[in-house]
């Protein structure tokens, strides 16, 4: 029997956004806790701890952190007691074996950036990938740069450097040592959440070369975008926050029901 859709609401903060996104279907709930960067939707290990004792055992509890030392998100995944971790920040493919081994055989997804135009330029401290170590600088890089160090072409074109570019390369490299690849937008001073889509051009090109290892997508996903997304991008799942919230920051249920049947119908089809 196949594995159900990986359909995830992030940035949870009550248990009853909880609740509601479970009731329209999504088999996985994003916690942000222990962030570095700018989110309207942090909440406290304590709070994401509450919350996560009064679910049932088999739904997939994300801990979703900015955190970079190995042994501080291990200890805060223990705490809070998920079942996933998602690491969305500069941690290296030596630093998530090092979470792998301390995490007590939880699931680990790691965040691949890729950027839009302009995005993070002027923040290369803040660059998820420029002390891991990898050759290119920012996760994806500005788009329409050179060879080596962005990403090549408009919406609907090709990955510049095909396996060299630097997007697929840290994508590549940390398939080895994840269980999942996550492909995001980010901003100078986000990291998520951020509303905005990418390339998906790009991310499908990812998606492609690291099958069978899943793949999902988020960055500005809609209930109104998500079903062209997924057959653009052909992800494992689709990942969302903001866009199944209302105008006061809140998941509102009748988002989570439209966003969760059109994700589903177009990872199905």
């Amino acid at each position: 029997m196949a594995s159900p859709p990986f359909l995830k609401i992030c940035g949870v903060q009550t248990l009853a956004e909880a609740r509601d996104a479970l009731a329209a279907g999504a088999t996985a709930l994003g916690f942000l806790v222990g962030l570095t960067h700018r989110a309207e939707d942090e909440v406290t290990a304590e709070a994401a701890r509450d919350i996560v004792q009064q679910l049932a055992s088999g739904v997939e509890t994300v801990l979703v952190t900015h955190l970079t030392g190995p042994a501080a998100i291990a200890d805060l995944a223990h705490r809070i007691g998920v079942r996933t971790i998602q690491l969305h920040g500069d941690v290296s493919p030596e630093g998530v074996q090092e979470v792998r081994r301390l995490a007590a055989g939880r699931r680990l997804i790691k965040a691949v950036h890729v950027q839009a135009p302009g995005d993070g330029a002027d923040d290369p401290g803040a660059d998820p990938g420029a002390a891991a170590g990898f050759p290119g600088g920012s996760l994806g890089g500005p788009l329409g740069g050179s060879p080596g160090g962005s990403l090549d072409g408009s919406l609907g074109g090709s990955v510049g450097g095909s396996l060299g570019d630097p997007a697929l390369v840290r994508a590549r490299a940390y398939a080895e040592v994840a269980d999942a690849i996550l492909l995001d937008s980010r901003t100078a001073d986000r990291l998520g959440g951020t509303g905005r889509t990418h390339d998906w051009a790009v991310s499908a090109r990812i998606v492609a070369a690291l099958v069978p290892l899943p793949a999902y997508l988020a960055g500005g996903l809609t209930p109104g975008n998500v079903a062209a997304a997924i057959a653009r991008v052909r992800p494992a799942g689709v990942d969302v926050n903001s866009g199944v919230e209302d105008a006061a920051g809140r998941k509102d249920p009748a988002r989570l029901r439209a966003f969760i049947a059109a994700a589903r119908s177009a990872l199905s089809g």
